[in-house]
């Protein structure tokens, strides 16, 4: 919610609400056991049953839409503002510079021990570290992808805005578009 956490528990015993240390940003990440959020300029974490303060940063940043968990640390990545991605720590949240700018950040998730991140520019892929995977090759570079997940087969999809859902069972595969020509 706008200023609170609300847990339903799904055995019927009806919902729970946790007041937030301020006003609420889209940017979670959840783990098996614990939820993190940012507000006001500081990452908390949540376990079910109470909020804790971990750290603030000082410096301001534009409203961060997504937070991801790296080998790094916390990240926070805007939607649309360059440089797109906020390395998060205590005293201060250090910009990273990972997309060109006029690209929109749909969706991030974590894939097979990768980092994914749809944009209106296509797929890009990142080790936990946050350096470029596959030579940092953009997939689907002219879609807009809003989601990419691995089946338990190891086959990748990727849903587009414009152009439906692509499925690709191997990732070193590439595809050439070519003309109307004999090859």
């Amino acid at each position: 919610g706008y200023d609170s956490l609300r847990t339903y528990n799904l055995t019927g015993r009806g919902v729970k609400s946790y007041k937030m240390p301020g006003i609420y940003q889209p940017a979670v990440y959840a783990e098996a056991d614990k939820l993190y959020f940012v507000a006001n300029s500081s990452l908390y974490s949540f376990d079910g049953e109470k909020i804790e303060w971990l750290f603030s940063w000082q410096n301001k940043v534009p409203q961060l839409f997504f937070l991801q968990k790296t080998n790094r640390g916390f990240v926070g990545f805007t939607q649309k503002n360059q440089p797109y991605a906020y390395q998060l720590s205590p005293g201060k949240a250090m910009p990273i510079a990972l997309f060109e700018k006029g690209t929109l950040i749909q969706d991030i998730n974590e894939t097979n021990n990768q980092i994914w991140v749809g944009t209106t520019k296509g797929a890009y892929c990142f080790d936990k570290w946050l350096k470029p995977a596959f030579g940092g090759y953009c997939f689907f570079e002219e879609r807009s992808i809003s989601r990419i997940t691995c089946d338990r087969e190891g086959t990748f999809w990727f849903a587009s805005l414009d152009k439906g859902i692509f499925k690709v069972p191997n990732l070193e595969t590439r595809l050439f578009p070519y003309q109307d020509e004999a090859i």
